[in-house]
């Protein structure tokens, strides 16, 4: 008989509430969030859009589901500010959680995101490294063969992520955030 160890993780997906100078006509469903969920179909996952959930709540959630991992998604640049109170907040509550990040303003920005309570920053398209790092951070293995993915807070960053040869990003102009 074959057992197999691995632990079952609790994760909490959130996608951040609107920018007051958000000019969106209506509010879509989280399908980014949703797709990610279904690549983990081992593990327990909660999504709060806090565009439509209150902020306030989420103190509670992660007190009653203690997620191990909270990811949050930052598609638009508008929501990067409003991202940064939510790190700064799941910080301050010192949840023991590892705090992830994706999305596109991260991917095309992820200095953004290299703060102190960011633990990792996901590139592009993440349907194959959120459920390979997911499953490694399960049976404690290394994150070194993910692709896709930059592990923070640890001695020395590592990137794993191959688009060299098809776009030398170097080369391009980035804008700045205000």
């Amino acid at each position: 008989m074959l057992i197999l160890n691995l632990i079952t993780m609790n994760v909490l997906l959130l996608h951040p509430n609107d920018s007051v100078h958000s000019i969106a006509p209506g509010r879509f469903e989280p399908l980014s969030l949703e797709t990610l969920a279904a690549t983990i179909p081992k593990h327990e996952v909660q999504i709060m859009d806090l565009r439509i959930d209150r902020l306030s709540d989420l103190d509670r959630v992660i007190k009653s589901f203690e997620p191990k991992v909270i990811g949050l998604t930052v598609n638009n640049t508008i929501h990067v500010k409003n991202s940064w109170g939510i790190f700064e907040h799941l910080d301050r509550i010192n949840h023991g959680a590892k705090i992830i990040v994706g999305g596109h303003h991260p991917t095309m920005l992820p200095a953004d995101f290299r703060k102190t309570y960011v633990n990792a920053i996901f590139y592009g398209w993440a349907e194959k490294s959120f459920p390979a790092y997911i499953e490694a951070l399960s049976k404690n293995d290394s994150f070194h063969a993910i692709q896709g993915i930059e592990i923070l807070k640890m001695e020395k960053q590592s990137l794993r992520m191959k688009i060299s040869g098809i776009l030398k990003l170097l080369k391009y102009h980035t804008p700045v955030v205000i």
